[in-house]
């Protein structure tokens, strides 16, 4: 069982997550992809903002947030997904 496992790991390192019913990883997938996409959003409006906000101290502090935020967004997503990984796969 342990060397099955070991040839996965080495044959496709970087798996979808999946479970004998695959509709948790489907609805897992998906959620990852949306919130990945409103981060990537989010980063792109706070760059406009950025660029809009023509010097003005508050606006550039907003705009520096939406980054920041959006950035601490997409570190949040991806620490979900390796944990959720890691917890599908020793199921």
């Amino acid at each position: 069982m342990r060397q099955k496992l070991f040839q996965f790991a080495i044959d496709n390192p970087f798996p979808v997550i999946s479970t004998n019913d695959s509709t948790l990883g489907n609805v897992l997938n998906m959620v990852y992809a949306i919130v990945g996409a409103i981060c990537v959003l989010m980063i792109t409006f706070g760059g406009f903002k950025y660029v809009m906000s023509r010097g003005e101290p508050a606006e550039l502090a907003k705009a520096k947030d939406t980054i920041l935020y959006a950035v601490i967004g997409v570190a949040v997503v991806m620490f979900a997904f390796v944990v959720t990984r890691f917890v599908v796969r020793s199921l």
